[in-house]
Formats: C-alpha cells, structure tokens, sequence
C-alpha cells in the first residue's frame, strides 16, 4: 500500500509539475522536507531524481523520507538506479547518514546498510566499512571490533584494521582478542606508531619492561611531551 500510495503522488505530483523549472522543483521539494511532509518530499525528491538522475542529495532524501514513512523496501531499487546512473556510493551514503541523523532516525541506518548488504552482496566491503564507521562514532566496541574482523577475511594484514579490531576488542572487555591483534599489526609493521601506543599503554597493566619498549620507539619515532612524562614516571617506577 505504500508503494502504491508513493507510485501514486508521485503521478499526481508529476502530472502538476510538468513543465516546472527544476530550480523551481527543488525548492518545492525542501519546503516539504523542511515542514516535514514527508509523503510530499519523497513524491518531489523523486521527480528531481528522475530529471537528475546524478541527483546524490535527492536520491538520498528519496530513501529517508520512504524510511521515515515505513516504506523501506525501495531503498536497494533506488540504491541500485543511483549507481547505474554513475552515483557515487560514498556520497549517497553519507548524504543518507545526514539526512538520517537530521531526522532523529539515526537507526535506520545501519539497518538499510545491512540491507543493502543482503540485497547486494557485491557492495558487502563498501557497506561494511560504513558499518564500522557507524560504529566507531557510536562508541559501539564490540560492533566495531566485529565489523573489523569480517573486513579482515577479506583483507588479512590490513594493519589499519587490525588496530580497530584491538582497541575496539580491549574497550569492549575482549582483552585477549585486542592484544593479539595490537601484536600482529606490530609484526606486519613494526614501526606503526599507533599501534606502538595503544599496545604500549596497554602493557604498561601488565609488563612495564615491554610497555617502556615499546614507548620508547614510539618516542623515537614521533617525540611527544605527554609520551616523554610517560616514560619518565615508567622509569621511576622501575
């Protein structure tokens, strides 16, 4: 009934608008947006779409107001057009992001990313990685580390998620799991200043010896006052 209730709108709003200026139908379509017609704004966002096909901003305005008014199921359609027609996914999905978390729906969004990865399994990397970018500014721990663990089948040694998946994992209460992967990251690069102080600071809990070391090659590598202080208060202690 939705569907229907848009194909519908969308018709009327078509055959009203027909010969409109699109300067003229953008604006129409914020005003709506703006007022909170959502049933109206995703009628007009899809007549700006249909003249604009590259129309990133619309197409996502398209999705959220359909999310905001149930109808959900035509997001991967509309997903799939945008990219058929050269969108830029990252685009699109961060446009999607904002406007999401404009609306106070911020949920909705890693839900449509998880059914985007159903639906298109080809888009699984991408959308995982937006996953776990939702993720780390949430403060989700344990959903960042598992997202950085799926990337990671794919991508083995990637250092740069290796070191997500051992802080998330450590935050998270996993702390076997984060200082394994804090180690690996260290042996693929040894000199991974990041990663040199997240092991580092870690340890100091539990060996002092190796947590110094570590420290001080972070130091030598990218000399910082607050890491000098650290090593100074390790040396007194010792």
């Amino acid at each position: 009934m939705r569907l229907l209730s848009v194909i519908m709108a969308t018709a009327v709003a078509a055959a009203a608008l027909a010969g409109t200026p699109d300067s003229t139908l953008v604006r129409q379509a914020e005003r709506a947006w703006d007022s909170g017609e959502y049933a109206a704004a995703q009628a007009l966002y899809t007549l700006v779409a249909d003249r604009n096909p590259s129309d990133a901003g619309a197409t996502a305005r398209m999705i959220v107001a359909g999310a905001i008014r149930g109808d959900s199921a035509m997001a991967s359609k509309t997903v799939e057009r945008a990219l058929s027609n050269a969108v830029n996914l990252d685009t699109l999905l961060e446009a999607v992001r904002r406007d999401c978390y404009s609306c106070s729906i911020a949920p909705y969004y890693p839900q449509l990313l998880a059914t985007l990865g159903e639906k298109m399994p080809w888009l699984l990397r991408p959308l995982r990685l937006r996953l776990l970018d939702h993720s780390m500014r949430r403060g989700d721990n344990a959903s960042a580390a598992c997202y950085a663990r799926l990337l990671l089948l794919a991508s083995p040694g990637d250092t740069s998620l290796l070191e997500i998946l051992g802080k998330a994992s450590i935050a998270a209460g996993d702390d076997t799991t984060g200082e394994a992967a804090l180690r690996e990251a260290l042996a693929i690069e040894p000199d991974n200043h990041n990663v040199l102080l997240a092991l580092g600071y870690w340890l100091l809990q539990t060996d002092s010896d190796e947590a110094a070391a570590l420290l001080r090659r972070a130091y030598t590598i990218r000399p910082t006052p607050y890491l000098e202080q650290t090593l100074q208060k390790i040396s007194k202690q010792q």
